[in-house]
């Protein structure tokens, strides 16, 4: 598995989920996914505007350059995907601004919280109505319960060896 933190303690793709955990867990807007192949961790760090000199691969508390990792494990480096984000095409003619790169890394992190907290909200609205349901049904049973139960002593004390009918109800 890779691990594609795109913001966190220290950004880069991670072999191991307990180094990502490390970058990532506790710290306020950390971005990141699971892949199952390089080329799509790497695709998803060129589409937070990381170009290929930029990722590293952390694995075993060490952190190499993206093309050194793949030469060392006889694989062929992913080709660099050009980023989804309009602000990283608006001038191919020059790097980024530091700003505007910050600003596209916070822009793609809105919009998965918004996607994440929309499947939230959804879970909750269902959460909600499963809820309300089980404590209706629960409320009809415990009801009948205890009318049963009222019943069941009304009637027998009705029929107790006084034999005047007058038993009251404490």
């Amino acid at each position: 598995m890779f691990y594609a933190v795109t913001i966190g303690r220290k950004s880069g793709i991670y072999l191991q989920w307990a180094e990502c955990k490390a970058v990532v867990d506790e710290y306020s807007g950390a971005a990141f996914k699971k892949y199952a192949k390089l080329h799509e961790a790497t695709e998803r760090m060129n589409g937070a505007g990381y170009s290929h000199s930029d990722i590293l691969v952390h694995a075993d508390m060490v952190s190499l350059p993206l093309s050194d990792y793949c030469h060392q494990h006889t694989m062929q480096v992913p080709l660099e995907v050009a980023p989804r984000n309009e602000l990283r095409e608006r001038d191919s003619q020059h790097t980024m601004d530091p700003k505007d790169v910050i600003i596209q890394r916070q822009t793609i992190r809105i919009e998965e919280l918004e996607s994440e907290l929309r499947i939230v909200h959804r879970q909750l609205e269902q959460f909600q109505g499963v809820w309300m349901r089980e404590f209706a049904e629960r409320r009809r049973a415990a009801l009948q319960y205890y009318r049963a139960e009222y019943d069941r002593s009304h009637h027998s004390r009705s029929s107790s060896p006084s034999g005047d009918g007058n038993d009251t109800i404490d």
